[in-house]
């Protein structure tokens, strides 16, 4: 299991509550800018794409039909993140 599919799981576990307290941590986290290095990097840019993939979730299933890939595509160009 990679470590997206743990990450997805694992927040899944999680109740309303737990999820928005989760959601403000790694805001808090990821606008804190410590010291930079490549690991880093790597775990801003994986946590980024496990949050865009589960909005992404989130909007296909309001939207009924619209392909996963269509709004992954959207949301990485609205917010830069590629």
């Amino acid at each position: 299991m990679s470590i997206a599919e743990q990450l997805h799981r694992r927040i899944d576990e999680l109740n309303q509550a737990q999820q928005e307290e989760l959601l403000h941590t790694i805001e808090q986290w990821l606008n804190e800018k410590p010291p930079h290095d490549a690991e880093q990097e790597e775990r801003e840019q994986l946590i980024k794409v496990v949050l865009a993939q589960r909005l992404a979730d989130k909007e296909t299933r309001k939207a009924k039909g619209r392909p996963l890939d269509e709004v992954m595509a959207e949301l990485e160009k609205k917010y830069d993140w590629r």
